[in-house]
């Protein structure tokens, strides 16, 4: 690494390196590869139930960090590391604040959901 200060003392854009591409062409090609395998894999579950909860048969935790992610935004798993990336770790404090949010919303509605036994919120309505 070099000696180089951060963009926010210099001025200074950084942008991709080749070894940058590719380490996104192969984190998306990784990706892909997980959904195509598992789509041939498990082209007999075609409910929603399964798809979503996985017929109830999978541990707490996956499905607790499954909902846990979709709960951030695709802007913040994108923008956040973008802007550390560029301008430092000025956004430490909100990563941990974030941290914090997403374990206790987790531990909330994630109990909640489960006793409820639902699949999506939208049922909360039908009951």
């Amino acid at each position: 690494m070099s000696d180089e200060k951060y963009s926010y003392d210099t001025g200074k854009v950084h942008s991709f390196q080749s070894i940058d591409y590719v380490l996104f062409v192969l984190t998306l090609l990784v990706s892909a590869g997980i959904g195509v395998i598992f789509a041939i894999v498990d082209r007999g579950r075609n409910t929603p139930k399964d798809f979503l909860i996985g017929g109830k048969q999978m541990h707490v935790i996956p499905v607790s960090m499954s909902l846990t992610v979709t709960f951030l935004s695709a802007l913040t798993i994108l923008g956040v590391p973008a802007e550390i990336y560029i301008f430092s770790t000025m956004f430490w404090y909100l990563c941990v604040a974030y941290i914090l949010a997403v374990a206790m919303a987790a531990y909330i509605f994630i109990r909640f959901f489960h006793e409820l036994g639902i699949i999506s919120v939208f049922e909360v309505v039908k009951r």
